[in-house]
């Protein structure tokens, strides 16, 4: 198989329970960044949101329908599809097909960069655990999103989105290979612990998780989320480690490749 787009939905109305995910996901995105060359900023929110905000309907389940929808079609001029070379640093296009929009929403929780050596797409490379809140469209309200700010949209071809402040998605990450399975055992404990309504989608829906439920329940006691999310820090620092030679080598490849495209040294 080449790689994949995971995406996650879900929604949690609870903040106690929403502080207590941030905090347990916290080690984890404090590793995972530790691991860069120079360790980018998580993103943490805890803010109000004003302006104009887009927010895609593929966040919900159900459409909402408390406020009308923005409907533009594709640009006839623009492929249907994107053709990717692996390796190369792309930002993911920001397009809109049905989006609503709203004045004001807030944010909580933490984005953190998953670290992967071998840098194949920088830019789809975000675990998104933020929860929105909104009065103008109440179905927002403790659903996931991943958050695209001003210059985000900016980048994109859809004259929708360059006028947005703000553009609220659905969460997702690029893999190949690599922590594929670890983030089934990621996304299967928060749903377990955090968020029980929580869909993620990596060649199917929830892959693995009847198998840690059924763990999980046969395992129960009171230091299990702790063992579990300790777990997980364990487990991607063994991945980064066994992962590491076979990064150095890729990164280096397509070094060489833009290099002698002309693109000079990355």
């Amino acid at each position: 198989m080449g790689s994949v787009v995971c995406n996650w939905t879900g929604r949690c109305l609870d903040r106690e329970r929403q502080e207590d995910l941030c905090r347990r996901i916290e080690p984890l995105a404090v590793l995972s960044h530790s691991y860069f060359d120079e360790a980018p900023p998580i993103r943490r929110y805890d803010q109000a949101l004003e302006g104009t905000i887009l927010v895609s309907d593929r966040i919900f389940r159900d459409t909402p329908t408390s406020v009308p929808t923005i409907d533009e079609p594709p640009d006839p001029a623009l492929p249907s599809m994107e053709l990717r070379v692996v390796g190369r640093p792309q930002t993911p296009e920001l397009r809109l097909t049905q989006a609503f929009a709203v004045s004001k929403a807030a944010l909580f929780g933490t984005a953190f960069r998953l670290y992967d050596g071998r840098n194949l797409y920088p830019g789809e490379d975000e675990v998104s655990l933020v929860f929105a809140n909104c009065d103008e469209l109440p179905e927002l309200t403790g659903q996931l999103v991943e958050v695209h700010d001003r210059a985000d949209c900016l980048t994109s071809e859809n004259e929708t989105v360059r006028t947005a402040d703000w553009y609220l998605t659905r969460p997702r990450i690029h893999l190949r290979y690599y922590l594929e399975e670890w983030s089934d055992l990621l996304f299967g404990s928060i749903k377990y612990f955090h968020i029980p309504d929580l869909e993620f989608w990596r060649y199917g829906s929830n892959p693995s998780f009847d198998e840690l439920d059924k763990i999980f329940e046969e395992n129960r006691r009171p230091s299990l989320v702790d063992d579990a999310y300790g777990a997980l820090v364990d487990r991607f620092r063994a991945e980064v480690g066994r992962w590491s030679e076979t990064a150095t080598s890729v990164r280096i490849f397509w070094e060489e490749a833009r290099a002698s495209a002309g693109g000079g040294p990355a």
